[in-house]
């Protein structure tokens, strides 16, 4: 039987609805795993080597009196910073710097890893600082990606994934607001927040830097400068790619899962970032269908259409069916907004990329 206590309405196990005020972080637990988070991601932060400089520069106190260990022995140069971590790209292999220590993560002269650590010194060791305010791909990946780790943080804190959405999907402007714009960056709470980041660099960042070899190309018609701001026009795609396709490809999912669901109980909300992967992977294709974003011993070569039709095969075999519909809305809506900007920014004959 349900109860009602005050508060939200939440499904039990036997699909009886529920109130309860557990979305607040009316207890211990919420401050005790807020504290376990800051304290973990604090000792990762500054245990960071490519943090030196930037904690030297802000400690409350003087160089002098700053721990041995915190104090750079020497400039490293070509460091990735994961803010947590740090990844270097050497002669060997890969090294992920962290907690004061250097581990080897692998080596090109293994025989079973080797092409595998090739692959991730290439699409993983960007060798660029936390924030890198003149390359606007990376900083709009950056940012994202913060954005999905402060939701992950925030559901793992406030527990609150377990209670599922009761909202209707329908055409008014709170449900396009909640099921859809903001439902891209709530990362559910079954999925690996890990997983997602890789995802992440691997379908998001490759379309965003075609995006703004796009973009970039409005400077110039004929030869000379229109004057457009390519700042602007390339924020502009990234909203339109990740917000506008991929929440309204998650919207899209819900609503027809909300009108074919034949019972009472409500359908589960469509949330995450699978319609802008596939919009990402659709309009990579569309736009640089050269583009290859996998490739082992130089033979097997997977570009952005493989990976988009591998992935959709995966979801249906899953049985995942709202993400499939995201996926492939978001592909169809990529692929459109690609086309699109094809059509437009067609110079000279060709395509500036």
């Amino acid at each position: 039987m349900s109860r009602r206590v005050g508060g939200q309405p939440f499904m039990n196990g036997d699909g009886t609805l529920t109130r309860s005020n557990s979305r607040r972080c009316r207890n211990d637990s919420c401050l005790r795993r807020l504290a376990l988070v800051v304290v973990t991601f604090g000792v990762l932060v500054v245990t960071n080597p490519a943090n030196r400089k930037l904690i030297l520069k802000y400690a409350p106190v003087s160089a002098e009196n700053i721990p041995s260990w915190l104090v750079p022995e020497h400039r490293r140069r070509g460091l990735t910073n994961l803010a947590i971590v740090s990844l270097e790209k050497r002669f060997s292999g890969v090294v992920i710097h962290g907690l004061r220590n250097s581990f080897q993560l692998c080596r090109y002269d293994s025989e079973i890893v080797g092409d595998a650590c090739l692959w991730a010194a290439d699409y993983f060791c960007h060798e660029k600082p936390l924030w890198d305010t003149q390359d606007r791909p990376f900083l709009a990946y950056r940012l994202l990606s913060h954005l999905l780790i402060a939701s992950g943080i925030h559901a793992f804190c406030t527990n609150k994934d377990r209670e599922r959405n009761t909202d209707r999907a329908d055409f008014s402007w709170g449900s396009i607001w909640r099921n859809g714009l903001l439902s891209v960056v709530r990362h559910p709470r079954e999925e690996i927040l890990l997983w997602t980041l890789f995802q992440m660099n691997m379908y998001v960042f490759p379309a965003f830097q075609s995006l703004d070899k796009v973009v970039s190309s409005f400077f110039f018609d004929n030869g000379h400068s229109k004057g457009n701001d390519p700042g602007k026009n390339f924020a502009a795609g990234v909203l339109t790619l990740v917000f506008v396709i991929g929440g309204m490809s998650n919207w899209m999912a819900t609503l027809i899962l909300d009108n074919n669901s034949t019972t009472r109980r409500p359908p589960q909300v469509v949330s995450g970032m699978y319609g802008v992967w596939g919009a990402c992977l659709a309009f990579q294709h569309k736009v640089s269908s050269r583009t290859i974003l996998f490739a082992f011993k130089g033979v097997v070569e997977i570009n952005a259409s493989s990976t988009f039709w591998t992935s959709a095969l995966l979801l249906l075999w899953s049985n995942n069916v709202g993400r499939l519909i995201a996926w492939m809305v978001g592909g169809m809506m990529g692929s459109i907004f690609g086309d699109f900007l094809v059509d437009k920014l067609t110079i000279l004959g060709r395509l500036w990329l």
